[in-house]
């Protein structure tokens, strides 16, 4: 595993002392060399270094954005996932949910990157706190204001104009994975975060027996 340096008077992101030989697959994070996790189709990579999962090659931004609506939400209610599969979403939000307010009790604001439908954000709502969620489905986002009754704004979060140091915490759960341009959030991130702010970071775990297993079929790998 290659070091790592931060150079003064950069964005301060680690990155890796060689980057990835040319036409070899590489992170999308820290540009270090990522070897190929599925072969797809679409093929799915992960970083040797920081072990991130992501696309080989992610759809253009348009493309992109048009496969996050409505065929990817129910318009009825927001759902994504068959009910088994849903009911195993609630168990997980729960231990999410719990997990957070050991760390940050609160309350206080959150902001909930890629937020779904709303459900955790409608948790910590119900708890007191000041919740703000982001989406680009449209659908997902529509369900979340009239199902949950929480905030949700549409787009790319480095391009919202958010204010600075407005978060107590800031989640990514099951996101990164799904960007081109991670660093840009986590940039983002950073600014948005209050001093002492606590950011929580969840990905999918590439060496996993259930990945290594089922591969495409992992309920983990949720293309694009």
């Amino acid at each position: 595993m290659p070091p790592t340096q931060t150079l003064p008077g950069t964005d301060g992101i680690p990155r890796a002392d060689a980057s990835a030989p040319a036409g070899s697959p590489s992170c999308n994070l820290c540009g270090s060399s990522a070897d190929i996790a599925i072969q797809g189709p679409p093929a799915v990579v992960c970083c040797s270094r920081c072990g991130l999962t992501s696309l080989e090659r992610f759809p253009a931004p348009d493309a992109l954005e048009s496969q996050y609506q409505e065929d990817y939400y129910s318009e009825e209610t927001g759902a994504r996932f068959l009910k088994v599969f849903e009911w195993v979403l609630r168990v997980f939000r729960l231990l999410r949910l719990h997990s957070i307010l050991r760390r940050a009790p609160g309350p206080g604001s959150i902001l909930d990157v890629g937020c779904g439908r709303g459900d955790l954000l409608e948790a910590f709502k119900d708890r007191g706190w000041r919740v703000l969620g982001t989406q680009v489905s449209r659908t997902a986002a529509r369900a979340a204001r009239e199902r949950r009754g929480v905030e949700v704004v549409c787009g790319e979060l480095p391009d919202l104009g958010l204010d600075a140091g407005r978060f107590d915490v800031i989640t990514f759960f099951h996101v990164l994975e799904h960007l081109a341009a991670p660093d840009r959030y986590l940039l983002a991130a950073r600014d948005l975060l209050a001093d002492g702010g606590l950011l929580v970071v969840e990905v999918p775990d590439c060496s996993s027996p259930g990945f290594r297993a089922l591969g495409v079929r992992s309920f983990c790998f949720d293309y694009p």
